[in-house]
Order: structure tokens, then C-alpha cells, then sequence
């Protein structure tokens, strides 16, 4: 600050000495005005400068989280549309197999057919779900379990003597969970639509989802109807044919169980995290 005093001065000097019919009050006072306004310019586009300065940090921090934002926005979207298509495959399929049955003669055949469209429903649905949530990763499962049901109530059409009635807990589940859950429920459900009342009865069909601890949870679905001769000494491969069904608990890691009990009761303990034996 002294040095550019002195150098100010010298300065004054020698304009002074150039030129002689200036005042010197009037000189300074125009020169410190000049300096000033040049200061103030100086400041004005340092400050400037610095906001547009691809090197400060804060700059960068703001890139760089624009980047992240874009790049997420657009995984999400992929990710919508990934699981949009797989539900407009699954459901080709249904209509496919759908056509195909009005061709076919043999009960036995038909059958076959309708099973594996329910099963793709099943799997469709929970895609159609994600692709519909805001939460990419996760489905409302008690939401999901009750679409299953009032679905296979239409495609059966069940009769009015049968009651159904759906309790479950609050529970969000991974696409890796939820279609092995749904395929399990599509078995029972439709099994007991089948075959537990041969006769006309007051049915009833419940289905259950319950907490049992922080990490592990209970499904049951359960009728009144005529149950099944000898279930004890059937394995749970062969009972119902629902060797699905058992591979199924097996890939959640889970347990499941078949009793008689007033008619059957299908029982599948499982982790949410995969946890194998929680209970």
C-alpha cells in the first residue's frame, strides 16, 4: 500500500511537470475520481469473474451434483421402462394362451392353459406395479394380495356361497420376493377355488399376512371346505400338485407347511431380507 502511494505520487510529478497550466487540486481531485471509478471497476469484475470460475469448488459441487441428478433421473426412467415391458410381454402371453384355449377340446389341456395364465398375471401384475410406483424397488404387497385375489374370484367365478376375506400387514416388497409370494398365493387360492367345495356349502376362504418379528413374516391362506384324505403321509411335492409351490419357499429361503385343519391350511414363514429360518 505504501509502495503504490509513492508510486501515485511520482506520478502527479511528472504529469505535473507535462502539463503546467493545470491546477494542481483540480489534477488530483480528477485523478483520485479516475482512480476510484477504476477501483470500483476492478472489484465489480473480480467478483464477477469469480461466480463464473469453473475452478472454485462451489462451482464444481454444483456440476457435479447436476450430473448426479440427470444420470438418476435417467436410471429411473430405464428402469420404468424396463419393467413396462416385461408386463406388456407377460400379458401378450396371457392373451396368447387365452386364444389358444378356445381351440382346444381336451378339459385337461385347458386347464394346463389357464393355470399358466394365472401364473403370468401374477408375475405381470407386480410388474405393472412398479412400473406405476414412484418407488422403483418396491410394491405395496397388501395392495398386490388383494388385486390376486378379486382377480382369481372373476377368473373362477366363484359362487356366492364362498367368502373371502384378505388381512395384511403393512409391507413393501422387491420384485425378487414378491412374484415367488404371489405365484404361492396363486396355487392356493386357486386350489381351494377348485377343490374344497365339492358341494355347495358356506365357504370361506382367508387369507393372511402377519409380522411375527422385525425380520420375519407369516402367510396363510386357509379354507372350511372338505380338506385332503392322509395329508400327513403325502410329501408337500406331491400334496395339491404344488411341487411349485415348494420350490418356490425354497428360493425365498422360507418354510412351508400344509395342514388339516376344519379344511386346509397352507402356512409360508419367510424373511423379507431372505433370511434363511428366522422363526
Amino acid at each position: 500500500m505504501f509502495l503504490q502511494l509513492i508510486i501515485s505520487i511520482l506520478w502527479i510529478d511528472i504529469l505535473l511537470d507535462i502539463l503546467p497550466d493545470v491546477k494542481p487540486i483540480t489534477f488530483l481531485l480528477t485523478l483520485t475520481s479516475i482512480i476510484g471509478l477504476v477501483s470500483i471497476g476492478m472489484q465489480f469484475r473480480q467478483r464477477f469473474l469469480s461466480k463464473l470460475d469453473i475452478s472454485a469448488p462451489s462451482f464444481k459441487e454444483q456440476m457435479m451434483s447436476q450430473t448426479i441428478v440427470e444420470m438418476s433421473e435417467e436410471k429411473d426412467w430405464l428402469i420404468k421402462e424396463l419393467h413396462h415391458r416385461v408386463k406388456n410381454n407377460l400379458q401378450m402371453m396371457v392373451s396368447l394362451l387365452n386364444t389358444q384355449s378356445m381351440y382346444l377340446r381336451d378339459q385337461e389341456s385347458i386347464q394346463a392353459i389357464t393355470k399358466s395364465r394365472h401364473r403370468l398375471f401374477a408375475m405381470a401384475l407386480v410388474h405393472q406395479k412398479l412400473y406405476q410406483n414412484n418407488d422403483l424397488s418396491s410394491i405395496d404387497f397388501a395392495q398386490y394380495l388383494q388385486e390376486i385375489v378379486d382377480y382369481l374370484k372373476d377368473e373362477y367365478e366363484a359362487p356366492s356361497f364362498v367368502a373371502f376375506e384378505v388381512d395384511a400387514v403393512a409391507l413393501q416388497l422387491n420384485v425378487n420376493v414378491a412374484i415367488p409370494l404371489g405365484l404361492i398365493i396363486n396355487e392356493a387360492v386357486s386350489n381351494a377355488l377348485k377343490y374344497a367345495f365339492p358341494v355347495q356349502k358356506n365357504g370361506k376362504i382367508l387369507i393372511t399376512l402377519k409380522k411375527q418379528d422385525p425380520e420375519c413374516y407369516i402367510l396363510e391362506i386357509r379354507d372350511n371346505g372338505v380338506g385332503i384324505d392322509n395329508l400327513e403321509n403325502q410329501p408337500i411335492d406331491q400334496t395339491l400338485g404344488k411341487s411349485l409351490m415348494s420350490g418356490l419357499s425354497r428360493q425365498l429361503q422360507g418354510k412351508l407347511n400344509i395342514f388339516n385343519q376344519n379344511g386346509i391350511l397352507i402356512r409360508m414363514e419367510f424373511s423379507p431380507a431372505g433370511i434363511a429360518n428366522c422363526l
